[in-house]
């Protein structure tokens, strides 16, 4: 399944191209006359993934360390290293508020690797398939069976990025194939393409949490919405403390 959201994709193609200001290209700054040149500097290492299960503490510790002797980059590296950590062991928390299948679906067995490659944006996901179709071939999309993913994300610029479309009303010039419903109570986000017959409904908890459904090969939203009716939110709230 795609990583890329269809929502965020859908905002940020319709945002004012006003509001988009180009990168501007780094130029160094010049070096005085006579003045030395400064020595090579070697690229540090890249940080070896955290071993599976070992706790934040002991990265936050290695992190603490390092910065009382100045090691500023490998501080900064234990310090990423701890966030990977905590990302893991809230997927941990996270993962029994996920929905159930709905009617016609059954859940895809655990792939460890996929949830490896998360990283600290995602903490957790589900993927759905309908019942007794066979295992989708990795990388395949669209084309076979229809596929749906669950997932929290818990990135801070992604759920900034997704907060304009849950205001009271849609920003202007999003496309038309968004637009907004009500779950449980909660203001939710549908965006679906007929043509590629993949979508997404995304909603926000305590606007910390962003929930997202994708569906790929569906042949309308209502699968999706599904799935995000019995997404146990009141669990997660509780788990988050939101």
């Amino acid at each position: 399944m795609p990583r890329i959201s269809i929502l965020l994709t859908a905002l940020l193609l319709a945002w004012p191209a006003a509001a988009q200001t180009p990168p501007q290209p780094y130029r160094p700054a010049p070096i005085p006359q006579g003045a030395p040149s400064a020595p090579p500097v070697a690229s540090p290492a890249a940080p070896a993934a955290p071993a599976a299960g070992q706790p934040a503490i002991a990265f936050i510790d290695k992190a603490r360390q390092l910065w009382r002797e100045n090691r500023l980059l490998q501080a900064m590296d234990e310090l990423d290293a701890a966030t990977v950590s905590i990302a893991r062991q809230l997927g941990q928390a996270y993962a029994p508020s996920l929905p159930p299948a709905p009617q016609g679906w059954s859940v895809a067995p655990a792939d460890p690797q996929r949830l490896a490659a998360l990283g600290s944006g995602v903490a957790t996901v589900r993927e759905y398939r309908p019942a007794g179709a066979p295992a989708a071939q990795p990388g395949a999309q669209g084309a076979g069976p229809a596929q749906m993913v669950a997932r929290i994300v818990i990135d801070r610029g992604a759920i900034e990025a997704m907060q304009p479309l849950f205001a009271p009303q849609l920003p202007q010039g999003v496309a038309p194939t968004v637009r907004k419903t009500r779950i449980n109570d909660q203001d939710a986000v549908v965006a679906y393409d007929p043509q590629r017959k993949a979508g997404e409904v995304s909603m926000l908890v305590g606007n910390r949490l962003l929930l997202q459904v994708e569906g790929l090969d569906v042949a309308n939203a209502e699968p999706m919405l599904a799935v995000m009716r019995q997404w146990n939110t009141a669990e997660l709230r509780r788990v988050a403390g939101l």
